[in-house]
């Protein structure tokens, strides 16, 4: 079977060579950058040539063939995967099978594209192409348009992680939402928090013992369980304070009360 990625972000220098461990043959590296195609083609080598394109609408030149034995997998940010499907599908041509990896974009974009075999690998993590995520251990969310694409989709992603589960395009839109809550919204917190201390000579780095232990408890308590802090002892004198200390940001101080009362919705805050 033969891997065609489209994209040369963050999520293919991850899966990109997860891909390759596990034996695929990945021909073909497209993006509109040739750039990072160039590079993530290079830390491909497998043995075989690997065409690396600096656009989709060269893909067009690849040899075609027959379903299932070409899959397109692109790894491209939401909003440059809808406006790029159309240009994949008629690259690469209808029988190929097209995947994507977007987390709030509907499988259904390539049928929309006129692609006849379509689905989503999700990987649930957050990737940075400076330090590749470790695939066995991210948890990988499946679905397809028919039942042989999802056999190839299940089996691609189960050869690439440990963690892999099925789930339609509304459960992964609420998925994504919820982990823009755990992982995107708990990082502002913390920038938010090293700004404070910044201010008073103070590394952040202090608090990363505080972080690892609270994120180690959720390893055998619900969220709920591991919540401390004034607001859910109900401390609003703590919290009032907090509040007055934060009076020369605003938009902090909304964020601390809003927080605060949705963690303890009967706490008395003075205003």
């Amino acid at each position: 079977m033969n891997v065609v990625l489209v994209g040369a972000g963050n999520v293919a220098f991850s899966m990109g060579p997860a891909l390759v461990s596990a034996g695929y043959a990945v021909t073909a590296v497209a993006s509109r950058g040739g750039q990072t195609a160039r590079e993530l083609a290079g830390q491909l080598k497998t043995g075989k040539d690997i065409l690396t394109f600096q656009g989709v609408e060269k893909l067009a030149s690849l040899p075609k063939s027959a379903f299932p034995e070409t899959v397109c997998i692109a790894m491209l940010k939401d909003d440059a995967l809808r406006s790029q499907a159309s240009d994949i599908v008629k690259a690469l041509g209808t029988e190929t099978l097209f995947l994507h990896t977007a987390g709030s974009v509907p499988s259904e974009v390539w049928k929309t594209a006129g692609a006849e075999h379509h689905g989503v690998i999700y990987p649930m993590a957050s990737f940075s192409k400076a330090a590749p995520v470790c695939m066995r251990e991210v948890p990988l969310f499946v679905e397809a348009s028919d039942a042989k694409s999802l056999d190839i989709a299940m089996r691609i992603a189960n050869d690439i992680s440990d963690s892999v589960t099925g789930l339609d395009s509304q459960g992964r839109l609420y998925l994504h939402l919820a982990a823009v809550f755990a992982s995107n919204f708990s990082c502002r917190m913390m920038a938010i928090s090293g700004r404070i201390l910044e201010r008073h000579g103070v590394d952040f780095k202090v608090m990363l013992p505080l972080i690892r232990g609270t994120v180690a408890k959720l390893e055998h308590l619900t969220p709920e369980e591991s919540q401390t802090g004034p607001a859910v002892r109900g401390d609003s004198g703590v919290v009032s304070h907090h509040l007055e200390m934060l009076a020369d940001n605003p938009g902090w101080q909304t964020l601390y009360k809003l927080i605060s009362e949705d963690i303890n919705p009967n706490i008395k805050i003075d205003d």
